[in-house]
């Protein structure tokens, strides 16, 4: 279930490449290779950077749901890593 997380960002990356793509062969002339090529490179990192933020977020939730489930609320655990207060 935590994967369909990750579909609207893939969907619209395709869509943004396919727009791309066919923006680019339209073009008449080759000076848009450049300026094409950057604007997908920064969208790909855009959502990289997005899709790590979705995974670090799964990540955190299962690690505090195991922890509820190994130690339970209140306790703490030697085996397992004590939570940072940078985590919201």
């Amino acid at each position: 279930m935590s994967m369909l997380r990750f579909l609207p960002g893939i969907v619209i990356l395709e869509a943004a490449m396919v727009a791309l793509v066919v923006a680019y062969m339209n073009a008449s002339n080759e000076a848009l290779l450049v300026p094409v090529g950057l604007l997908a490179m920064i969208i790909t990192v855009l959502v990289a950077f997005w899709f790590a933020s979705i995974a670090d977020h799964i990540k955190k939730d299962a690690v505090a749901r195991a922890r509820m489930i190994l130690c339970g609320s209140g306790k703490t655990c030697w085996f397992l890593p004590k939570p940072t207060s940078a985590v919201c």
